[in-house]
């Protein structure tokens, strides 16, 4: 299996559910949240266990440890996320 460090950018709903997968799994995990709303970010990246949080995506996007992203941002933000 494959080991991978996840970001998550957009920490609503919709990310508690996305997430479940990388916890199904011994070989991944999120390594940083983001969004606008700070301590929503701090208490998902709490949460997760996540080593960092943003409330910026384009700092998360920079840590060359995240492998891939889970882009749980509204659907007309989703492309300037991509």
């Amino acid at each position: 299996m494959v080991s991978m460090n996840v970001g998550v950018i957009g920490v609503g709903y919709i990310s508690d559910q996305l997430v479940q997968g990388v916890f199904a799994t011994e070989d991944s995990k999120i390594v940083a949240v983001s969004d606008i709303i700070e301590a929503k970010a701090a208490g998902k990246a709490k949460d997760w266990g996540a080593k960092a949080y943003f409330t910026n995506y384009d700092d998360l996007l920079r840590m060359d440890e995240v492998d891939a992203v889970f882009i749980c941002l509204p659907h007309h933000l989703h492309a300037q996320a991509c």
